[in-house]
């Protein structure tokens, strides 16, 4: 991680009448991890990349954090994880300009404004790396999470059809989303910080 992306956070801001703080994501953070995650409806667990409620799954995460080929963004409420943002990168050189965009909240926690707070801290963060584009992934039956992403900026970009499979053995047709990043910084200077903080 460059000087630069690290003088950026820890950092507090008010978005939706809370007080957020935005930190990185250390190693100290594997049991509050668990807790948040263990804390999550099925629902919410049910696509994600890996198993953030296993020991084991939390602990390739935190090495990826530690080896720089993930960058996580921990939101924190009241001393309490409400959720994070990533941006994973690919470690290929053709595609080193393009990054994967992960971003969780905890139900308690949405509809004021973090979600947002955390994917434009990525977005500065994916800036800051020479990243170009961002992708991310969902499932048709997330209506939600759909809505939020193109709400972001992002625009699907293909449909894999029953591409993953629920605990149950139904399968979901997936959605890769996109959003270029090329004109991103004029724009985050365009919006002001009032507007990007959503005070």
């Amino acid at each position: 991680m460059s000087a630069e992306v690290a003088a950026r956070l820890p950092a507090e801001f008010r978005v939706g009448g809370k007080l957020v703080t935005l930190r990185f994501m250390r190693s100290a953070d594997r049991e509050a991890l668990l807790t948040f995650a263990r804390s999550l409806e099925d629902n919410d667990l049910l696509f994600l990349r890996r198993d953030i409620t296993s020991e084991r799954d939390v602990d390739v995460w935190l090495r990826e954090v530690a080896d720089g080929a993930t960058t996580t963004i921990l939101a924190e409420v009241d001393g309490r994880i409400a959720g994070y943002g990533g941006l994973h990168r690919n470690s290929l050189r053709w595609t080193a300009h393009v990054a994967d965009m992960r971003l969780l909240l905890a139900p308690e926690q949405r509809g004021f404004g973090i979600g947002g707070l955390l994917a434009r801290e990525i977005f500065r963060l994916a800036l800051l790396e020479g990243i170009s584009k961002v992708i991310g992934q969902l499932t048709t039956s997330q209506p939600a999470a759909i809505a939020t992403m193109e709400s972001l900026g992002f625009r699907p970009e293909a449909i894999l059809g029953g591409h993953v499979r629920d605990r149950h053995g139904i399968t979901h047709d997936l959605v890769i989303f996109s959003r270029d990043l090329r004109h991103a910084a004029c724009q985050l200077d365009l919006m002001g910080t009032a507007e990007v903080v959503g005070a």
